[in-house]
């Protein structure tokens, strides 16, 4: 009868100790909603300079042949293929669906007949926030420019964003059209 008491009351402090740990988490992540003490702005900034310190993914201006050699390009054709196979091999969750108020984006937004197209990078770039974004016009389909942000290390990258720009001029169109003309690294 001694050793069940016993169990009793470590049950009994067990909960109490439970209750008063979750107590606390709860208090302490409502108030976060209205803490004036996390600055979005500083947390950007930190991600930025943690990011300035890796070193170049592609970097400023790099070559066509750089471009198309680098892992985190290539990935834009693999994340493409994950999601017509429906797999989604090589994308982010949020990239199927992802919404912008300044431009239209997520992958389930588009025609698949774009993704079916090889596709021309048009520039490339180390992104400040890591991995590289891309702008890309599909081949078949050259009446918008994608931006595309492919995050993570080699190896372990995935689209984390894709985007539309429509071509709105002749002169935007001319310029794409020659591009893909004249390009020889297709994706």
């Amino acid at each position: 009868m001694e050793k069940i008491k016993q169990y009793v009351a470590i049950i009994i402090i067990a909960l109490i100790i439970s209750g008063g740990i979750y107590y606390s988490f709860k208090f302490k992540t409502e108030n976060w909603k209205n803490s004036t003490e996390v600055n979005p702005d500083k947390i950007l900034g930190a991600i930025k300079y943690l990011e300035s310190e890796n070193p170049p993914r592609i970097g400023k201006t790099p070559t066509d042949e750089e471009i198309f050699n680098s892992p985190h390009i290539k990935q834009i054709r693999i994340a493409l293929n994950g999601y017509l196979e429906g797999s989604n091999t090589g994308l982010e969750e949020d990239a199927l669906n992802i919404t912008s108020t300044e431009m239209k984006c997520g992958l389930n937004n588009f025609s698949k007949e774009y993704y079916q197209s090889k596709f021309v990078v048009l520039n490339a770039m180390d992104n400040d926030y890591g991995g590289i974004f891309s702008y890309i016009v599909f081949i078949d389909k050259p009446d918008a420019v994608f931006w595309v942000w492919i995050y993570g290390i080699t190896g372990e990258q995935r689209l984390r964003t894709f985007c539309e720009k429509p071509i709105t001029t002749k002169e935007e169109a001319d310029v794409v059209n020659g591009i893909i003309k004249n390009s020889k690294y297709h994706y």
